[in-house]
Parts: C-alpha cells; sequence; structure tokens
C-alpha cells in the first residue's frame, strides 16, 4: 500500500506561501495503483503562475507516464492558457526512477509548451549530480535549476517570473571531471565510451574517500562491476539488482550511472538520425548539383575566384574545374561585359544595391562567343559580401534567334521603306497618267461636243447632247479627285504641313468637324516616302475619327526635328476600348489601325494610342527621318 501520509509537502495544510504570501489553492494528488507500487504525487497552484509538486516513492515507466499525463491534466483545468508556468518541485522523498521513467520525465520537461521552466529542491547528493549533468545536456532549451531549500527555490522561480528573460539563467555548476565527458562529445562514440568508463572509474574510486557515503570497498567493486556489465555500443542499460543494490546508496549510485548512460544514447541517438538527414541532405543536393543544366558557381569575393563548379558549367564554358577555379570570372568575359562586369562589383562592394540578374557574352575555351543569364545570391559577411551562389544560363541560343529576327526586321523595315517608295513613285505616276491622259482626253471629248452643239437644229438632241457633257463633267471631275488622292499636288509642292491642313479644310467642310494644324520645328521638309505614308496615316486617322468617335473637335500637332518627326492627333469623341487594338485583330474595324501601325513601324517609327471609353482619344506617332 501507498503511505501518502508519511512526511506531508508543506502545502497540503498551509493556505499561503510562508515566502511569497502567494496563495495555494487546488491541492490534487496522484497515487499508483499498480502492484507494489509506492509512487505518488501531491500537486497545487500557487499563486498565478506556479505549479507545486511533491513525488514520493519509486517511479517506473508506467506510473510516470500516468503522473505526467495527470500534470498536463492539471495545468489544463486550473492555468491560464495565456501564461506559461514555472514548476516547483520537492524531491526530498523521490527514492528513484527506472532509466525509461527517466526518459519520459526530460522529454516531458524538453517539449512541454506550457511550462517555461522549473527549480528543484531537497536533492540528494547524486540527484544534485543528475540534475546538473541534465542542464549541461539540454542547455539553453528551458530554463532549469537546483536550490537547497523550498526558500531559496521560490526566490529562484520568481526573480525568474519578474525578469522574463531567458538571458536571465543560471549558469551550470562548475563542471567536473566527469562533465568534460558531454563537453567534447566525438564524433566516435568508441572514444567517448572510453572516456566516460575512464571518469567514471575516477569518480568511483575517489568515492571512497567521501566518508559521509559510507560506501564500502565491496560495494564499491559491485559499482565498478556494474559499470563494466553495461554494453556502451547498445541503447539502453540493465536495471541493477542484487543484495548490494539493496542499500539506498548503491542504488542511487547505480541509477546516476544509468542516467548518464541513458543520456549519451539519447543525445548518441539524435546525433545520430541529425547526420543521417545530413548525408541525404547533402546528398540530394549534390545529386540537385550534379545534374542540373544550369550552371552553378560559387564565388569567393575576399579572393576573387571562382572555388566550386558544376558540370554544367564546365560543359557550357568548355574549361576543366582545375582551370575555371585559376581563373577570374572577368577573365571570360566580352571587353563590355567585363567592363559591366567589373563595374557592378564596385557597387556591390560599396554596398551599393544592384540587380542580382543580369547578362554577359563570353568566349568558351575554343573562342566561341556565348551569352548567359547570371542570377546571384549574396552571403555578406560582417562588414562587405563574403561569397556568391551564381545560377548561370546558357541563352546563346535564344540571343542568336534575337539577332536573326532583329536582322529580319530590319531586312522588313527596309522592304517597307521601298515598298513604299515604290508606292509614292506609281501613285505620282498613275495620278499624272489620269491627270494628262484620261482627263485631257474627257476634256477634248468635251470640246467636240460643244461643237457638236452648235450644228444641231433640235431641241431633243441638244438635252441628250447636254446630258453627255454633264457626264463628261462629272467624270473630270471624279479623276480630278482620285488624282488628288494618289497624290496630292500640295503634298509635293508645298509641303506636309500644308498638305494637311489642305485635307482638314476638306473634312471640315464635308463632316461639319472643327480641326486645327499646329506645327513647330525646322522649316525643311522631310523626304517623299515619309511624307506620302504620313499623309496616308492622318488620313486614315481622320476618317477613323469620322466614322466612329462622333467628335466635334480634332487637334493635329506637328514637330520636326533634324531628326525625327513627331505628330500627335487627338479628338474629344467617344473614346473606345483599346484591348481590341492591342490584341492585333487583323479583321474587322481594327485593321484600319494595324495597317496604320504596320505603316508606322515599316518606317522605323512608333506608334501609340491612348484612349478611354468617354473621354475621347490621343494617336501618336514618331518616326525618324532619312535625307534624299
Amino acid at each position: 500500500m501507498v503511505n501518502t501520509t508519511k512526511n506531508p509537502p508543506w502545502f497540503r495544510t498551509a493556505s499561503r506561501c510562508p515566502y511569497s504570501g502567494l496563495a495555494v489553492s487546488h491541492l490534487e494528488m496522484f497515487v499508483s495503483q499498480h502492484p507494489g507500487s509506492n509512487y505518488f504525487v501531491e500537486i497545487a497552484k500557487l499563486g498565478d503562475r506556479f505549479l507545486l509538486i511533491k513525488g514520493s516513492g519509486y517511479a517506473r515507466s508506467y506510473e510516470m507516464a500516468e503522473s505526467l499525463a495527470f500534470i498536463d491534466a492539471y495545468v489544463s483545468k486550473y492555468f491560464d492558457a495565456e501564461n506559461t508556468v514555472f514548476m516547483i518541485e520537492d524531491y526530498g522523498d523521490i527514492a528513484g526512477t527506472d532509466a525509461e521513467a527517466r526518459r519520459l520525465y526530460v522529454l516531458y520537461h524538453k517539449n512541454s509548451p506550457v511550462i517555461t521552466g522549473g527549480v528543484f529542491y531537497n536533492l540528494s547528493l547524486l540527484f544534485r549530480i543528475s540534475a546538473n549533468i541534465g542542464k549541461r545536456l539540454h542547455a539553453g532549451e528551458k530554463y532549469l535549476a537546483t536550490a537547497t531549500s523550498y526558500g531559496q527555490a521560490i526566490a529562484i522561480a520568481r526573480q525568474f517570473v519578474l525578469d522574463s528573460r531567458p538571458e536571465k539563467k543560471s549558469q551550470p555548476d562548475a563542471a567536473t571531471g566527469i562533465f568534460t565527458v558531454f563537453r567534447k562529445i566525438q564524433k566516435n562514440p568508441l572514444l567517448l565510451y572510453q572516456r566516460l568508463a575512464k571518469h567514471v572509474q575516477i569518480f568511483s574510486h575517489s568515492s571512497a574517500l567521501f566518508s559521509s557515503l559510507k560506501i564500502r570497498r565491496q560495494n564499491t567493486s559491485a559499482l565498478l562491476e556494474y559499470i563494466a556489465s553495461i554494453d556502451w555500443h547498445t541503447e539502453g542499460v540493465k536495471d541493477p539488482d542484487g543484495k548490494m543494490f539493496s542499500d539506498p546508496l548503491m542504488k542511487q549510485a547505480a541509477m546516476a550511472v544509468s542516467y548518464i548512460k541513458s543520456e549519451i544514447d539519447s543525445l548518441l541517438k539524435e546525433r545520430d538520425a541529425a547526420e543521417k538527414v545530413l548525408r541525404q541532405s547533402e546528398i540530394r543536393y549534390r545529386r540537385l548539383v550534379e545534374h542540373a543544366k544550369a550552371g552553378i558557381v560559387e564565388f569567393d569575393y575576399k579572393t576573387h575566384r571562382i572555388f566550386s563548379v558544376n558540370k554544367a558549367f564546365l560543359d557550357i564554358c568548355g574549361y576543366s574545374e582545375s582551370e575555371i577555379t585559376a581563373m577570374a570570372p572577368e577573365d571570360l568575359m566580352t571587353p563590355d561585359s567585363r567592363k559591366l562586369f567589373l563595374d557592378r562589383m564596385k557597387l556591390r562592394m560599396a554596398g551599393k544595391l544592384v540587380s542580382n540578374d543580369s547578362v554577359y557574352a563570353f568566349f568558351t575555351k575554343s573562342g566561341e562567343k556565348k551569352w548567359a543569364v547570371l542570377t546571384v545570391n549574396v552571403v555578406e559577411g560582417a562588414d562587405r559580401p563574403q561569397k556568391a551562389d551564381i545560377i548561370v544560363i546558357d541563352i546563346t541560343a535564344i540571343k542568336t534567334a534575337e539577332m536573326r529576327l532583329m536582322e529580319h526586321q530590319d531586312r522588313l523595315r527596309a522592304l517597307g521603306m521601298k515598298l513604299a517608295r515604290t508606292e509614292a513613285r506609281e501613285r505620282r505616276n498613275l495620278a499624272s497618267r489620269l491627270h494628262e491622259g484620261v482627263s485631257q482626253e474627257l476634256f477634248a471629248a468635251q470640246l467636240m461636243l460643244a461643237a457638236m452643239k452648235k450644228n444641231l437644229s433640235t431641241s431633243s438632241e441638244k438635252q441628250h447632247l447636254e446630258a453627255v457633257n454633264a457626264q463628261i463633267v462629272q467624270s473630270i471631275r471624279e479623276i480630278r479627285g482620285i488624282t488628288h488622292e494618289l497624290s496630292p499636288p500640295v503634298l509635293y509642292t508645298l509641303g506636309f504641313p500644308e498638305a494637311l491642313k489642305s485635307m482638314a479644310g476638306v473634312l471640315e467642310s464635308r463632316h461639319g468637324l472643327k480641326i486645327t494644324v499646329d506645327f513647330e520645328g525646322e522649316s525643311e521638309d522631310c523626304n517623299n516616302e515619309i511624307k506620302h505614308s504620313l499623309y496616308r496615316v492622318v488620313r486614315e486617322i481622320l476618317q477613323n475619327i469620322v466614322k466612329h468617335a462622333r467628335a466635334e473637335c480634332v487637334s493635329i500637332f506637328l514637330e520636326k526635328t533634324a531628326d525625327d518627326l513627331f505628330m500627335e492627333i487627338s479628338d474629344d469623341g467617344v473614346g473606345f476600348d483599346t484591348s481590341s487594338f492591342a490584341e492585333n485583330h487583323y479583321t474587322g474595324p481594327g485593321f484600319g489601325l494595324f495597317d496604320i501601325r504596320e505603316r508606322v513601324e515599316n518606317l522605323g517609327g512608333n506608334f501609340r494610342i491612348c484612349s478611354t471609353p468617354g473621354k475621347g482619344t490621343r494617336v501618336s506617332v514618331a518616326v525618324p527621318l532619312i535625307s534624299e
């Protein structure tokens, strides 16, 4: 049976703490129901932040698990979820625990999201050793302290809560020889175990000097035999048994050794798991780097050298790894790219912001010119960049295609200019032939009809002749209109601005628009191809305004310099959604705008439309001028 009346904790009967004055409340007790158990735990709440615990007896793993679940339920029930809890535990009547119970207890305190720290008091000598080792092994995870009395424990706990600064944590006790084992854990477990055995033996032999412990020589031999029986190469340890270990002090000494062993097992297990994850990560990283299609480069700013590359980068540049690591990056580059690279390097070293993406041209080992996009991730040092991880993507094929496209566009533009020149010439020829040929023939026919009219005697014959004459006159007018549209004489005689004014006057009289034409810049006129093409562009834009804009006023502004001609046409009409034009419609209403843009771009110029429904439209045209 469990005796719960022996050595009751102070808080079982007191209503307030004698040191802090804080109220004691919610006293509860966990009693193990397992056969042969003498383990029980008493627990109470002190103030709002402190948890008072006293355990008694010997705890086995299943009893420890039950008591920890009991503590969890107690904390959830009586403490505010927004506050962390600080634990104050009395170890005076703890007889001991088995290895698994100790492991559960350590993991509970290590992983609890509610308990922020704790202080233990009334610890025996060996429990203080275990506590100090625990603090050393789990430094920085939780605030843990030891005290010799409850008064000292409550002072430590209150100071921790008042400060609320983890950096105020108590430092571990001064290290003895056995603690150096844990400071110098090596990758080789065998070396660790050898050093541990040596220090434990020293500890065991020297223990005979402590008369207060009263450990006889035969007990020391039994303890050493127990230590020697431990398999330091496997996890876990058998709890000591036999007559020698019926002595409580011997039992505690053996438990301290087994505790050390279990802690070492836990650390090595965690280390092995971490090393396994690290090795797997390194393998995945190396595979990723080696099999990546993009080049990967590591660059050191201090030495100004590449110190690591993957195979893809070597394939791009054609050099070996030893050749690359002996070169500076700019040694590969063309003169223009070298200057750009060094300028950017100076800015970065001066702490200036520099884009992490850039394009450089370089030469391979065989002399082939290539282009690459470099994406840089800089690792900063204390006062300057330390290293850079660079991803290199070969864009030579894209650059080559881009240059071919530009050459193709240049040829198309030249062809467009030639076509515009031919069109203008043919229009002038056709206009000339209509004016000098067909118009003259019709005029001669009109004279012949006038002569015939004199010889006619009847009025009906004269009426028929007048009708024919009227038809000829109408034909002459239409031919003149066609001739003017094909090649307006004013465009070649008076120049581009005057031709636009003439066009504006005709549209004003026909459609009731108010059109203003303003011109700024040099007075010299541009060549015929540009004049003719832009004249047709303006006419097409004005016709669109007449058809669709429902505008009342139109403004045409021209500005001419020695190199460029800028033109802007704006109206106060209904406007439209420009997305249809941006989508390159080749049929329907958008085809006229597409044709206009093509004409402008064939001249090497730029064409822009700005419009909002209900707010009018503004068209901007800019073309370079080409001398005759």
